[in-house]
């Protein structure tokens, strides 16, 4: 455990005072990442919040977090399965959190549900646990089928072409030679950019296209036509490169690219 924490503990300790339990945590994240965090929950609340904490963390920032993220939401509808279902969103994962429900959603990819327990699933969330479903009475089943379901209806589906995304974020136009395999090249998202990585289960894709994980937020689809068995390779290998340079360690989808077609993954090597 960081040693920072023990001493940040105390410290939030001493500021919120004793109406609030504060205790040192150890989060397990996607791909086997773990984070140091504290717990922190007023005594008179079953509703904790968690805070993260590194080498570089700020007792004020901790402390402007915890005041600007306190838990509004009434957790009483968790208790009824038809509430909850209408707020259920799908992630994905190669390597998913211990004691999340999962199911294989292709290939080596897994899909993991979670209750969007605020208006926007950046602000909160709630993985899905077997307990829950022993709960609602529910299997894991219903539950993805719930989820793809409602994830169709409320989360939009965004489609942009590489060239066009750098021309958004530069001002000047790129347009790419004719002859450019990138050119058809687009990235899948939704429309918060937040676990869009899912849209592929429920989006329409090309009847054979290559796909690029960039990270658990987003894909990016390449149509198949015009590359040769050497472009594929290294497909593969920006991916790995991207992941080990570029994404955060929590966020990686995968370390290799997919072949795609007629509604079937198999993993590039």
């Amino acid at each position: 455990m960081n040693t920072n924490v023990t001493e940040i503990m105390e410290n939030v300790k001493g500021r919120l005072g004793n109406g609030y339990e504060v205790k040192p945590i150890v989060v397990n994240k996607n791909n086997g990442v773990k984070l140091d965090a504290l717990d922190v929950k007023e005594r008179s609340s079953n509703i904790s919040q968690v805070v993260y904490i590194d080498n570089n963390t700020n007792i004020d920032r901790i402390m402007e977090a915890l005041n600007t993220a306190k838990p509004s939401f009434d957790m009483e509808f968790f208790t009824d399965y038809s509430k909850v279902k209408e707020k259920l969103g799908v992630s994905l994962s190669s390597n998913p959190q211990p004691g999340v429900v999962k199911e294989i959603a292709f290939a080596d990819i897994y899909m993991t549900a979670y209750v969007n327990v605020k208006d926007n699933p950046t602000d909160g969330i709630v993985r899905i646990k077997d307990e829950h479903l022993k709960f609602w009475g529910i299997d894991s089943k219903q539950l993805f089928e719930d989820a793809l379901e409602n994830a169709k209806q409320t989360e939009k589906i965004s489609i942009v072409g590489l060239f066009e995304m750098v021309t958004g974020l530069t001002g000047n136009d790129y347009i790419p030679e004719d002859d450019n395999p990138l050119s058809d090249l687009k990235i899948y998202t939704n429309e918060s950019r937040t676990y869009g990585a899912s849209v592929i289960l429920y989006c329409d894709l090309p009847r054979e296209c290559y796909v690029i994980p960039s990270s658990i937020h987003e894909v990016i689809v390449l149509s198949a036509e015009g590359l040769s068995e050497e472009d594929c390779i290294e497909l593969t290998n920006m991916v790995r490169y991207v992941n080990a340079t570029e994404v955060d360690a929590v966020d990686v989808l995968s370390n290799h690219a997919y072949h795609y077609i007629d509604g079937e993954f198999e993993i590039l090597d």
